[in-house]
């Protein structure tokens, strides 16, 4: 899953590149926003909170429950000091 995903339309496409030489995976895009370039080339996306919102990791592990999500790419510099707190 990638975070803030916002105009990473190259990230969203070589993320999808490698998972289809590998075989096998999707690439989930989320973002506080709904107009977000990249999340429009992924294979599925969730509008999430912004990252300092309470409900930011909850949100982001529900969608990692429902679509078994193994791995999470951050984006936004932010984003990581709120992952590595949890």
């Amino acid at each position: 899953m990638m975070t803030s995903a916002g105009r990473r339309v190259s990230m969203v496409k070589i993320f999808q590149n490698c998972i289809k030489e590998i075989g096998s995976g999707r690439v989930i895009c989320t973002d506080a926003g709904d107009t977000a370039p990249a999340c429009f080339l992924a294979d599925k996306w969730y509008k999430v909170p912004k990252a300092n919102s309470p409900d930011y990791i909850s949100s982001l592990l529900y969608i990692c429950k429902k679509e078994k999500i193994s791995a999470i790419v951050p984006f936004i510099d932010t984003e990581l000091m709120v992952l590595s707190q949890k």
